[in-house]
């Protein structure tokens, strides 16, 4: 046996030493964190190569002691010393050999898994750690694109070589080669993303690298379970450590191999020989080549939507001509070379500040203020002029000038100019979200509570929209508030309960106001009334009293007037007038008889029944006939 395959291995392991100084080298010097984890990679298959080598290497020194051993036989058959001697006897290279495979080989599948999950273990918590900038990416980018290229051709041609049975070990460390190589396109292009300063594809990549070194961790501890319940092959090298994911990304033709297998025990018969499945096997390199070639002539178009405006970037940065893309088609050179950020420009955004709701909840029917509204609610700090200005002394020391609120404010704007709104900040729509946050901060601080929760609303929030238009314009975010609501505001559900008896206590108090107020509008005009009616009745009284006495002096001085021309005449006019009044209303009885003797029984009870006894007129009757 000649040393090429072994000298191959060693060639191998060089490529991957290489390939790992290089890429340290590289992240040393630029930054980017997917090129650390390319190492685990490059690491595994120089172990490999280093295992491959001393396995070779001990199956040819065990070979050409075998041939040594027949040909001492065939020169001297019947010499003691070669007749007792065994193939793998004390202190041989077959022995040796035997021992390798039997205690070492099993472990270094198991030695890998545990090396490449503690390395993988270290990387994500360098890559949790770590954040920057990269220097350079382009430097790295040429450096791997060279390395890839210089991989594919070594896995290439180690693949090839271990069809052959002698040089099969080779097909492990073309595997990990190729995997290597394929691991460095997503590198590649992480550097040509942070080249345009787009650096979340350099962690993304590593994330993915790390996942990838985890899968391999994974499938070489299964492998090695495997292969303890598997009956090994006669005449077939334990392979244990090679990983048969990468075998499928390197070398496609392995799929081939294992679906015309699959094809022919199904079917019964050779259909891998037949004529229709050499040329799809023939055109489906070809076929998937002209489909990448579609795929990628894609990138040339962009749509973009009715709500959607574009910025056409030309190596990561504006177009100058023509940077700013309307709604439909529009040409451009394909990826990477330019892009199109996307931006929903004329769509109305919305979001609301103040509170965090439950995702897909319906809203309430019933909203009271000791329930929660919504999963998380903010509290505001508002003023309490009132109770400041009117608390004295001590309830002065203790009175609080401020009260907390709730607030469900939803606030709609759209974007203006698309230039500041993509460069001037990284995450615009977070930022306007945290101006409105700020802007109702600072101006509920300064809204009495009552005013904020009563007829003072509509100035708030023409208040709240003026100021967060100017935040928006201060920061350049290039865009227009459209409209911001007080939809829901009450205090917080902690204190709810007390906001709601001080709310009873106030109301309380404006009752009893209104009802004195009440109670004097209905008593001050009663009094104002009865006030006038008895000044009324005095002047009356007074206008009565002099009518009266006027009357009275003036019937005097005409009586006397009379009693001075005739005094008789008056004074007997005067007394029947006295009589007359004196006498009115009462019955009288005149006896005719003079000197009678009999004894008159008058009965002057008024009878309610008269009799026949009772004959003639009433006296008021006969009064009213005279």
């Amino acid at each position: 046996m000649d040393k090429r395959n072994e000298k191959l291995a060693w060639l191998g392991a060089a490529v991957a030493v290489a390939g790992l100084l290089l890429n340290l080298l590289l992240a040393t010097r630029t930054g980017l964190l997917a090129l650390p984890t390319l190492l685990p990679i490059h690491a595994l298959a120089l172990a490999v190569a280093l295992l491959v080598a001393a396995r070779l290497r001990l199956l040819r020194l065990a070979g050409e002691e075998q041939r040594d051993v027949a040909l001492a036989r065939r020169e001297a058959p019947d010499a003691g010393l070669f007749a007792a001697e065994t193939e793998a006897g004390a202190f041989t290279q077959a022995r040796s050999r035997n021992e390798f495979e039997r205690w070492l080989l099993p472990w270094f599948a198991p030695a890998l898994a545990v090396g490449l999950g503690l390395w993988a273990y270290l990387l994500a918590r360098r890559l949790s750690a770590l954040a920057g900038m990269p220097t350079q990416p382009l430097l790295a980018a040429a450096f791997l694109a060279g390395e890839s290229f210089i991989l594919f051709l070594v896995s290439r041609f180690l693949i090839g070589l271990s069809r052959e049975t002698p040089a099969r070990l080779l097909r492990g460390i073309g595997a990990y080669l190729g995997l290597a190589g394929l691991a460095n396109l997503p590198v590649l292009a992480a550097a040509l993303a942070a080249e345009a300063e787009f650096t979340a594809a350099d962690r993304g990549v590593a994330l993915g690298l790390v996942g990838l070194i985890l899968v391999l961790v994974v499938e070489l501890f299964f492998r090695t379970i495997a292969a303890l319940y598997r009956r090994a092959r006669p005449g077939t090298p334990a392979t244990v450590y090679e990983s048969r994911l990468a075998g499928l990304l390197t070398d496609p033709s392995a799929w081939t191999h294992s679906v015309a297998s699959a094809l022919d025990y199904q079917f019964g018969f050779q259909v891998s020989e037949t004529w229709l499945y050499r040329f799809l096997r023939r055109a489906l390199l070809p076929l998937a080549l002209l489909n990448l070639l579609v795929l990628y002539a894609c990138t040339c178009v962009v749509f973009l939507g009715p709500e959607e405006e574009g910025i056409l970037e030309r190596f990561g940065r504006p177009r100058p001509d023509a940077w700013q893309l309307a709604s439909g088609a529009h040409l451009k050179w394909p990826w990477p070379f330019e892009t199109v950020r996307r931006f929903p420009a004329r769509r109305i955004h919305t979001f609301s500040v103040g509170f965090v709701a439950e995702p897909q909840a319906q809203p309430p029917t019933l909203i009271l203020w000791t329930m929660p509204h919504y999963r998380e609610e903010d509290a505001f700090l508002v003023a309490n002029q009132a109770e400041s200005a009117a608390a004295t002394g001590a309830v002065a020391e203790a009175a609080v000038p401020v009260n907390l609120v709730s607030v469900n404010l939803p606030v709609e704007y759209q974007i203006t100019n698309l230039f500041q709104y993509a460069y001037r900040h990284a995450e615009p729509d977070r930022l306007i979200e945290q101006l409105a946050y700020r802007s109702v901060t600072l101006e509920l601080a300064g809204r009495d509570l009552f005013a904020v929760l009563g007829a003072g609303q509509e100035q708030t929030t023409r208040a709240l929209l003026t100021r967060l238009q100017g935040e928006t314009d201060r920061h350049q975010l290039g865009v227009q508030v459209l409209f911001v609501g007080l939809a829901g505001v009450h205090p917080p559900v902690g204190v709810a309960d007390a906001f709601e008896s001080v709310v009873g206590a106030v109301e309380e108090k404006e009752a009893s106001l209104l009802n004195a107020q009440a109670h004097r509008n209905r008593t001050l005009p009663a009094a104002a009334a009865q006030a006038a009616r008895i000044q009324m009745e005095s002047v009356a009284y007074r206008t009565r009293r002099m009518e009266i006495a006027r009357a009275e002096a003036n019937q005097f001085t005409q009586r006397l007037a009379a009693n001075d021309r005739s005094p008789a005449v008056f004074r007997a006019r005067l007394y029947l007038d006295t009589l007359g009044g004196a006498l009115t209303g009462i019955r009288k009885y005149i006896i005719a008889t003079a000197g009678a003797r009999e004894v008159l029984t008058f009965n002057l009870e008024e009878k309610p029944n008269l009799d026949w006894m009772d004959l003639g007129a009433k006296p008021e009757e006969k009064a009213k006939k005279k």
